[in-house]
């Protein structure tokens, strides 16, 4: 008891001591990791005027971001940072009551058009040249942890968000900024040393009547044995704007002028349709292809001459390795969710729930090859429904996708449950109805799914697991489209001369 008041006070003080420095340097005007607009602006078209448009975010209230995002954790900066410069009095006065933010009582804000770079930010990230800030990320084997790279980028991306959604009233609720999805993010620098100063830079490059599409780049700085930047990761985000009904809210719409505003919103409508694409041909919604069907029957027989019992449990062990049922390789992990994690909302940062499903996932990769693994990408997350404070989340690791010997990547997926630990029946209750409603409570409700895709350097100690039932089979299925579309990409990028940086720094 006596430790857990100290370490309050200790964290309470420190939280203090960050507000006076984040005055200090504000009324300095200083700030050596800033979170700023970028000053390299968007060349000019020859139709344009020449003149730079004028700003719509207020410098001062970027600066205090710029403090806050340097001073705190990732869940206070989750808090700060991801609300548009000029609500900051509405979030300021939400915090002195103690209370979540208000938002979504606001009206649609379709009859402002913007430019995507008008969303352009860029934020430093110094893990060479601060050695206390490096330390915050630095994992076991003194490289950076993705896991904490993920929680920024869900911060980043919701703070450029509402940065698109502002509409620079002081007086008027932001709207409700929900992640749908972080629909890729490829990893295409490993592995991930603190051996430079790196950057997140992005912006809203597409939009639809409430949704848009975020991209950003995590580029490493020249050093001194390298001249160049280096483009280290690439991410898009999908995210809704909705009012206090959860009904849509109209944002602004995008009007791009130059002509690398005009690829990117073209890329990003492209990449929009694609998604959409792929929902509606989704094994949850349509049926495998014949060639899939072709593929699975392929497996069944496999399965039908490793053993004269395909259903029972247990390995085979080939001249060719390990072969074994999917549905075997699984890991999980029960979390308690706390305020220190929650959004503006009031509700657990998207952040922390993609930081602790991929550590579960890498440490799940691990145990599977008896290899440390190498993360390529997350190719799909999908936030079905916001995860409440005090719930205990439930994480279920399955390997989805192991090729054997044959091939060097692998899937694994993880799905987030949310569970009430007040609720009758403790940790086996399932999904039922509240007291006194005929609504269905969310204990054992799938709250999350993230889909990653790792690589092996030894690939004799890749297991070849097969599908037991027809829902393996199904996400077997899933899971080797994903590979198949990662590994385009990869070639895409080969043969466009590597990966490139999309945003100017």
């Amino acid at each position: 008891i006596i430790f857990s008041r100290l370490l309050f006070h200790r964290t309470k003080m420190a939280l203090r001591v960050g507000a006076c420095l984040a005055q200090v340097c504000l009324r300095q005007a200083a700030g050596s990791r800033p979170l700023t607009r970028s000053r390299v602006l968007f060349s000019q078209t020859a139709g344009d005027s020449g003149k730079t448009p004028q700003t719509q975010l207020d410098e001062a209230a970027l600066k205090r971001a710029q403090i806050i995002f340097s001073s705190h954790g990732p869940a206070e900066r989750a808090m700060v940072v991801a609300v548009a410069p000029s609500k900051y009095r509405l979030f300021k006065k939400a915090r002195q009551e103690k209370k979540p933010m208000r938002l979504g009582n606001c009206p649609d804000l379709n009859y402002l058009t913007k430019r995507p770079q008008d969303s352009l930010l860029k934020v430093s990230l110094p893990f060479a040249s601060d050695p206390d800030f490096a330390a915050k990320y630095i994992n076991f084997k003194g490289r950076i942890r993705v896991g904490m790279l993920l929680e920024d980028l869900d911060a980043f991306a919701t703070t450029l968000a509402h940065i698109h959604c502002d509409d620079g009233k002081d007086d008027v609720e932001p709207p409700l900024i929900v992640t749908v999805s972080a629909d890729q993010i490829n990893l295409l620098s490993y592995p991930l040393e603190p051996n430079c100063d790196m950057v997140l830079v992005g912006m809203v490059t597409a939009a639809g009547s409430s949704s848009m599409c975020i991209d950003i780049d995590l580029v490493g700085l020249p050093t001194a044995t390298r001249k160049e930047h280096k483009a280290i990761l690439q991410a898009s985000f999908s995210f809704v704007a909705r009012n206090v009904q959860n009904k849509p809210v109209a944002i602004p719409k995008i009007k791009p002028v130059s002509d690398l505003e005009v690829k990117l919103n073209t890329q990003g409508l492209k990449g929009m349709e694609d998604r959409k694409h792929a929902r509606k041909l989704s094994l949850y919604n349509k049926p495998p292809t014949p060639s899939e069907l072709s593929l699975i029957h392929e497996l069944f027989l496999e399965a039908q001459k490793l053993t004269q019992n395909p259903a029972s449990h247990g390995l085979a062990q080939t001249p060719k390795g390990t072969i074994g049922w999917m549905d075997e390789y699984k890991s999980t992990s029960v979390v308690l969710t706390m305020p220190q994690e929650r959004n503006v909302h009031g509700r657990i940062f998207g952040g922390f729930l993609m930081r602790a499903a991929f550590e579960v996932a890498f440490a799940h990769a691990w145990k599977t090859t008896g290899v440390a693994p190498h993360f390529l990408s997350l190719d799909s997350t999908e936030f079905l429904r916001p995860v409440e404070v005090g719930y205990m989340l439930t994480f279920e690791a399955t390997t989805t996708f192991s090729p054997g010997p044959a091939g060097k990547t692998y899937c694994v997926e993880v799905s987030a449950k949310m569970l009430n630990p007040a609720a009758a029946g403790g940790l086996t209750a399932q999904a039922k109805a509240a007291p006194g409603t005929n609504t269905p409570s969310l204990d054992g409700v799938v709250t999350n799914s993230f889909a990653f895709t790792f690589y092996c350097d030894d690939p004799s100690k890749m297991p070849r697991l097969l599908p037991r039932y027809y829902v393996d089979a199904m996400r077997f299925l899933e899971a080797e489209r994903r590979v198949a579309y990662g590994s385009a990409l990869a070639d895409q990028r080969k043969t466009s001369g590597g990966p490139s940086i999309r945003f100017p720094l």
